[in-house]
């Protein structure tokens, strides 16, 4: 890779950054299970720089998004394909939609309001 692409990825991802950081919903990104965030980006005299890929990691006491650069649009789709299944098989639809049908039937006080059936 080239030093001149190398200065204007830097450039690009910390532009990229910055905005980031200042939008009002940064802080709370992990806690809603955003862990991964890819983004396309350009330069006007270049053309395109490559695909971002920002990652949360935590290790130890200390939590920082790491930065990867992609060439390559379908590696970017290969690995955006097996996140979404490591999420997968973190989450049990069912068995969320049964708790809260169980937990709202709960509240079912006597037989003129209809039980939900899961």
């Amino acid at each position: 890779m080239s030093s001149i692409l190398k200065e204007l990825r830097y450039q690009a991802e910390t532009r990229f950054r910055l905005e980031l950081y200042k939008r009002v919903e940064f802080p709370f990104l992990q806690s809603l299970n955003v862990k991964h965030i890819f983004q396309p980006l350009d330069d006007l005299e270049y053309g395109d720089l490559g695909i971002l890929h920002l990652q949360y990691i935590v290790e130890d006491d200390n939590s920082y998004w790491k930065s990867t650069w992609y060439e390559n649009p379908m590696q970017v789709i290969a690995i955006a394909q097996s996140i979404q299944e490591e999420k997968e098989k973190l989450i049990n639809e069912k068995t969320i939609i049964n708790a809260q049908i169980r937990y709202m039937n709960s509240f079912v006080i006597d037989n003129t309001v209809p039980k939900l059936v899961s």
